[in-house]
């Protein structure tokens, strides 16, 4: 909850002054209800590159959250060549505009093609983690 906090403070100093504190929810997942009433709304750039730092804290404790809870990144996922070849290849299956994740291999939320949020995956967008996810065979 605090690193979402700290997330939401960022985002106030970078473009969005009337954000309110996120409520979470049992599954680890950060929601604004004001903003959701509102319809579909995103982040501003002026965010997404102000806090990245912050959201990368963000990211590592919500990794450790759903590993704990058995729902964690599959391990091939680890190195961030295989995260490059996962952003690929989510791309040859239907997602134009997934993005390649950031240095350390993780993918910024915010970034993300409708469809990707979690906990409420599309039926697309599960096919396409499912079928990148699978080991290839040399």
């Amino acid at each position: 909850m605090s690193a979402y906090v700290a997330y939401a403070r960022c985002a106030r100093s970078h473009g969005m002054p009337n954000l309110p504190d996120p409520q979470v929810d049992d599954q680890g997942n950060d929601h604004y209800p004001s903003l959701d009433l509102q319809g579909k709304w995103s982040w501003p750039q002026s965010v997404i590159h102000g806090c990245a730092s912050v959201w990368d804290r963000v990211h590592a404790i919500r990794d450790q959250f759903d590993s704990q809870r058995g729902q964690g990144r599959a391990p091939s996922l680890t190195s961030r060549a295989q995260a490059l070849a996962f952003a690929r290849c989510v791309r040859a299956h239907g997602f134009p505009n997934f993005p390649d994740p950031n240095t350390n291999g993780s993918t910024y939320v915010g970034t993300l093609p409708p469809g990707f949020t979690k906990p409420n995956l599309s039926p697309q967008a599960r096919a396409a983690i499912s079928a990148c996810s699978r080991p290839r065979s040399s």
